[in-house]
């Protein structure tokens, strides 16, 4: 066996080696979880989107937060296109991105319409201030 060989060989039993070690201490960890039941529930037809927004469905979403009042924001790439991943708001102005909803679905407020072309990110701090980033360079 060639010094090349004998070392490919030794860190791969070193990487089969440091695999076997960490499942082994996972292991207990994993299993000492209790059986926690799932607090959440599918709730048919939430949130309700007007037919004049993307004919009532979303795009690509980017994240759902709460708003210190209650209500649930959504940021979202306007409308779908394939591949997966490509969506965008260029020329959408009739789809905003951000929308906020009430915990019964109804929609409340929306708004960036024609202010994004990919929204990537967003936040929203105690005061209800929306915070909201675009990833592309090119509108």
């Amino acid at each position: 066996m060639t010094r090349a060989c004998r070392t490919l060989f030794a860190q791969s039993m070193f990487v089969r080696s440091a695999v076997v070690a960490t499942a082994a201490i996972l292991t207990p960890i994993v299993h000492a979880q209790p059986n926690v039941p799932n607090p959440y529930r599918l709730v048919e037809n939430w949130p309700q989107l007007p037919a004049n927004m993307n004919g009532g469905k979303f795009g690509e979403v980017i994240g759902v937060k709460p708003g210190p009042d209650g209500g649930i924001w959504v940021l979202h790439r306007c409308f779908n296109t394939l591949p997966a991943g490509s969506a965008t708001c260029v020329g959408r102005d009739d789809m905003p991105p951000v929308l906020k909803f009430a915990p019964s679905g109804k929609l409340l407020e929306s708004g960036g319409h024609g202010k994004f072309a990919f929204p990537h990110g967003f936040h929203i701090d105690n005061e209800g201030n929306v915070w909201a980033t675009d990833a592309n360079l090119h509108k």
